[in-house]
């Protein structure tokens, strides 16, 4: 995940990923909204209706395609 010019973030949880997205996605700083299917799907994992690896899939990408996406 890229934060910043040059800087590198590292997301190992549900929790991370939901920080991320609600704080930091690249959306959130111009006004517009994250995805909203990827917010439910962090949502639905930690609540147990989903996976964690389908709620990572989510994440990754929408990450992808907002082009944020390092590595996996």
């Amino acid at each position: 995940m890229a934060r910043g010019t040059g800087k590198k973030l590292v997301i190992n949880s549900t929790e991370q990923a939901a920080e991320f997205l609600l704080n930091e996605w690249p959306t959130a700083t111009n006004g517009d909204r994250p995805p909203v299917a990827v917010s439910q799907a962090l949502l639905d994992a930690y609540d147990g209706r989903i996976s964690v690896e389908r709620a990572r899939d989510a994440f990754a990408a929408a990450a992808r395609e907002a082009g944020i996406l390092i590595g996996e």
